[in-house]
């Protein structure tokens, strides 16, 4: 989970922990990238990378992109909102890509 409000990531990973699926938390685009080049490196990997759209350092979209950069298509990246999904969806199609 990837979200600049700390207390949104703790709850989520309770939540998630609740149900049974081991989760990790991070407050911003730079410390997501960092712990998904770790984890490559040593040969591990996330399931799931949920990531908020409107962070401070880097938004949802960049760090998305970054974090592709790393692990290719094999790893699902979710980018959370809680706005319109078109939105979201301006900025790469306006780059002519998607995450």
């Amino acid at each position: 989970m990837v979200d600049d409000e700390v207390l949104i990531c703790e709850q989520v990973r309770n939540l998630l922990q609740e149900i049974g699926i081991r989760a990790e938390w991070v407050s911003s685009g730079r410390q997501a990238v960092d712990q998904v080049e770790l984890k490559w490196a040593s040969r591990k990997y996330y399931d799931i990378i949920l990531i908020d759209w409107r962070m401070t350092d880097m938004d949802g979209i960049e760090t998305a992109r970054e974090i592709r950069r790393i692990v290719g298509p094999d790893v699902t990246i979710i980018i959370i909102a809680a706005y319109e999904w078109a939105e979201i969806e301006k900025e790469p199609r306006r780059r002519g890509s998607a995450c």
